[in-house]
C-alpha cells in the first residue's frame, strides 16, 4: 500500500512529464506523441517508474523507449525545474513501455473471435427450423 504522499507526488510527476514531453526537442522523442500513462514511485520517492504509450508511430515502441531513456538526464533536469516547489527531490527516472492498450485490443479481438462462432451457431439453428 502506498502512502498518500507517494501517490500525490506520482500524480504530480505524471502530469508534469506529460506536459514536458510536448515541449521536448524533437530528437528526444523522434517527434512522436508520447503519453505518460502511469508513474509508480518508490516509497522513498527516489525512483519513478514511468510507463509510456505512443500513438501509432511506425517505429517500434521499444526503440522509442530506449531513445527517450538516452535523454534521461535532460528530462530529469527539466522535470526538476517544473516540480521543485511541489516535490522535495527529483526521483531517478526509469522508462518502460505501457502495453496495457495493446493488451486490451488483443483481448477485445479474442472476445470477438469467441463470439463469432456463437453467431454462426445461432444462424445455423434458425436455418434448420425454417
Amino acid at each position: 500500500m502506498t502512502s498518500i504522499k507517494v501517490q500525490k507526488a506520482a500524480r504530480i510527476i505524471q502530469q508534469e512529464l506529460g506536459h514536458l514531453f510536448l515541449q521536448l526537442p524533437a530528437h528526444v522523442c523522434s517527434n512522436k506523441l508520447v503519453s505518460v500513462t502511469q508513474v509508480q514511485l518508490s516509497s522513498d520517492l527516489g525512483t519513478a517508474h514511468v510507463y509510456l504509450s505512443f500513438v501509432e508511430t511506425g517505429t517500434t515502441p521499444t526503440h522509442l523507449v530506449a531513445q527517450i531513456a538516452q535523454h534521461t538526464s535532460l528530462i530529469r533536469r527539466r522535470l526538476g525545474e517544473r516540480i521543485r516547489e511541489k516535490v522535495r527531490k527529483v526521483p531517478r527516472l526509469r522508462f518502460y513501455q505501457d502495453c496495457s492498450a495493446q493488451q486490451a485490443v488483443h483481448i477485445h479481438r479474442l472476445f470477438q473471435q469467441l463470439e463469432s462462432p456463437r453467431q454462426e451457431d445461432k444462424n445455423d439453428k434458425s436455418n434448420k427450423k425454417g
